[in-house]
């Protein structure tokens, strides 16, 4: 075998995973949660310790494929971890994974953070991962809101992922903060 084929064979060993299944795929809850699964135990043999929220979205599943998404944290570190499954009846299989790893703290307040649609202002975020320029986009459209309100940070169909890209939002004095259900916020200065 030569040197590539060798090296294909290996990361093809070391990307796959297949969980076997006993029981019918009628439909895309059955895959979403065949999926979750897979995904899951993929976590724990990725990331030791790992603590979180995983999903695999029934509407994130197109025919065969499954975009899962986890928040975790393991030790100082939080990743934002995403991953799609090849679904079948035989199994779910890992076709490829991304990893966003940082540890939380406040950045200091910079336009550099959310430059990209014209959004005036300044921001200070207290993690990666998330498109920070969108959200600060929707806390500038939204803000003469008296109240709270969310913004969808997901440019794309996001359902089944609001805990992840559904930012509520609030008015601290002169400051907007927009936080997410695992506490992923960034405090807007428009």
């Amino acid at each position: 075998m030569g040197a590539s084929r060798a090296v294909a064979a290996l990361a093809l060993v070391t990307v796959s995973l297949i969980v076997p299944v006993s029981r019918s795929l009628a439909g895309s809850p059955a895959k979403a949660s065949q999926a979750t699964n897979a995904f899951a135990q993929y976590i724990q043999h990725r990331f030791a310790d790992a603590r979180g929220y995983w999903t695999c979205p029934a509407a994130q599943i197109a025919g065969s494929d499954a975009s899962c998404l986890a928040e975790l944290r393991v030790g100082r570190f939080r990743h934002l971890f995403s991953a799609t499954f090849d679904v079948s009846a035989s199994g779910a299989t890992l076709v490829n994974s991304f990893d966003t790893r940082w540890a939380r703290r406040w950045s200091a307040y910079s336009h550099g953070l959310i430059s990209g649609f014209s959004t005036p202002g300044t921001a200070s975020v207290n993690g990666r991962g998330f498109d920070w320029v969108w959200l600060a986009a929707g806390a500038y459209a939204g803000r003469n809101h008296r109240d709270a309100f969310i913004v969808d940070s997901y440019d794309g169909n996001g359902t089944g992922w609001g805990a992840f890209y559904n930012f509520t939002c609030g008015h601290h004095g002169s400051v907007i903060q927009c936080t997410n259900a695992f506490g992923d916020s960034i405090r807007y200065r428009p």
